[in-house]
């Protein structure tokens, strides 16, 4: 497993923990099954340690009494730590809501037998969003107790959410999930107060300075990069380009002939008492 293998999911939930598995391998030294043996406690890191393991692990194959190859067992198990460096002014990020129309709740959009009986609620729903930005599940994390109301939730949000899918490590799309807030409130009710978002303390800005320097070849390409900070909080990484292989499009001439140019950018943060 590698930094880009961390599930973006897992990365913005702060997600750690050891997870045991064993594999079946097949007599051409595939892996032909995967199970956890023991959890991380969460499932988006089981389900990415089996996952890699099945497309990457190759193996001697088990030999039987006449050395021929067989099926044999093996098991190991696989740390998932928080790499020191995550890029939290880039990649890894998950799945990006486009609007938020469609969550406004009206009085046609009720189940009619919840209308008819003024019942309402609150649903907490949790989108599975594919690679291309699709909504490919949905499930209820807290329901509104009443099943219909639930069932509309997922309904609404498979059909009308847009999403831009989740980045991973290298900035590429990939799969995530999501979770957000249904209320279905009846004609005449009062609005719930918005749900203010709080920001933890250690993610807020510290005082210093950053510089980050790079050279655009004429073929787009990044080289010789560099970048450094004293800059909080400690994850902020001027020099998170440095570490994506991507290309950008080049500087041109007077000609419009691409050509290479160094580009220096310098930042700095200052906090100060309100006067």
């Amino acid at each position: 497993m590698s930094t880009a293998d961390y599930p973006s999911i897992a990365l913005q939930k702060q997600l750690e923990g050891t997870t045991g598995f064993g594999v079946t391998v097949g007599p051409d030294g595939r892996v032909t099954d995967c199970v956890i043996t023991s959890s991380s406690g969460s499932s988006d890191l089981d389900v990415a340690t089996c996952t890699n393991v099945k497309r990457r692990a190759r193996f001697a194959p088990a030999l039987d009494a006449n050395g021929s190859p067989t099926i044999g067992k093996y098991a190991n198990r696989v740390r998932w730590q928080i790499p020191s460096f995550v890029p939290l002014i880039s990649f890894p990020r998950g799945p990006a809501m486009q609007g938020s129309a469609w969550a406004k709740i009206l009085p046609v959009d009720f189940p009619q037998k919840a209308l008819a009986e003024q019942r309402q609620g609150k649903v907490t729903i949790e989108l599975a969003v594919s690679a291309t930005g699709s909504i490919e599940g949905c499930k209820v994390i807290e329901s509104s107790t009443h099943e219909d109301i639930d069932t509309a939730s997922c309904k609404r949000a498979s059909e009308r959410a847009k999403f831009q899918p989740a980045l991973d490590f290298a900035g590429q799309p990939t799969a995530g999930r999501v979770q957000t807030e249904l209320n279905w409130r009846l004609p005449g009710e009062p609005s719930a107060p918005p749900i203010p978002v709080v920001i933890p303390s250690s993610l807020l800005p510290k005082a210093g300075k950053s510089s980050l320097s790079f050279t655009v070849a004429a073929d787009g390409s990044i080289t010789d990069c560099s970048g450094e900070s004293t800059i909080g909080p400690p994850n902020f990484a001027p020099d998170a380009i440095c570490k994506l292989k991507v290309k950008l499009a080049p500087y041109t001439d007077e000609n419009g002939k691409p050509v290479a140019r160094r580009v220096t950018t310098k930042t700095t943060v200052e906090v100060q008492d309100v006067k």
